[in-house]
């Protein structure tokens, strides 16, 4: 995606999905955020593509 001029990229993952939450940290995305969303349990996290080391 950086070859594409993306500025950032990011993707929720269920917070219970250990194995996908392993996957995109081994690919350098960072957690912003976990919440729950109204009326629901269950709780996600979001993540974004740590920046590019200059």
């Amino acid at each position: 995606m950086r070859g594409l001029g993306a500025r950032a990229v990011e993707t929720v993952v269920l917070a219970a999905n250990a194995d996908g939450l392993r996957f995109a940290r081994a690919r350098g995305f960072v957690e912003r955020e976990r919440y729950v969303l109204d009326g629901e349990s269950d709780e996600w996290v979001d993540l974004r593509l740590a920046p590019h080391p200059s």
